[in-house]
């Protein structure tokens, strides 16, 4: 794994941090600047947690700073795209077109940040996902029922006890329907899962997807992402 993905790692564990506590994260993030050096990846992770804490006016400094250390233009972009929007004092919500392929992934990707009760590698493989998502859609869409697996395997240990057995090994499919039995997911979550599972088989064989037609799916991931976001 290349540096740059070890930091986007590490600074996404200090996001968490610091969305929790302040000063313990500042600590952290300490610890990778003086590790990592002066980092725009490091940069766009305490920009998103002083907004998540509701300090914009730092947040603000530090997606500036992010843009400016950014050496690729696509992360240009994207720390440009924070400063301009906590800039105008605008929300997650009230920037984004539900319509616009383009526009969705960009608000999922904020969101995601912003879902800091998430797994660190289940916000990781999603992130990452998600910036790839306008070239290499079907693989986002495999990572995607990567992440749903995940996260039932880590909240719901009993649930994969239960979806298994020795012939087979786990059935993420057995597993979301002995969620809804049980009583742990809405019948809405349950079908939103289902449809990222049949997404995700589906990618692995045939890498032939058009992503403005597959929004649907952008937001069946944000519904799954904000359950287990919302799970204490």
């Amino acid at each position: 794994m290349s540096t740059w993905r070890e930091i986007w790692k590490d600074s996404l564990k200090a996001n968490r941090i610091m969305s929790a506590d302040e000063q313990e994260g500042l600590a952290e993030f300490d610890k990778l600047y003086k590790f990592y050096g002066d980092d725009g990846m490091i940069h766009y992770a305490v920009a998103a947690a002083w907004e998540y804490r509701g300090n914009y006016a730092k947040s603000v400094e530090e997606y500036s700073l992010a843009e400016k250390l950014f050496p690729a233009k696509h992360w240009k972009d994207v720390a440009h795209a924070s400063l301009e929007r906590v800039s105008s004092h605008k929300s997650t919500e009230a920037n984004y077109d539900a319509d616009s392929f383009e526009s969705l992934i960009w608000y999922s990707f904020q969101k995601v940040y912003e879902f800091v009760n998430l797994d660190d590698i289940v916000r990781y493989v999603c992130l990452s996902a998600l910036a790839r998502a306008d070239s290499e859609w079907p693989l986002s869409l495999v990572d995607f029922r990567t992440v749903l697996e995940l996260q039932i395997k880590t909240v719901f240990p009993g649930i994969v006890k239960d979806a298994s057995n020795n012939e087979r090994g786990f059935s993420l499919f057995e597993a979301i329907n002995e969620l809804e039995k049980q009583g742990y997911i809405s019948s809405e979550i349950k079908s939103a899962m289902h449809k990222i599972r049949i997404a995700g088989n589906v990618a692995t064989h045939e890498f032939c997807f058009d992503p403005v037609q597959d929004i649907p799916n952008i937001k069946n991931l944000l519904r799954i992402l904000k359950f287990f976001n919302e799970i204490k």
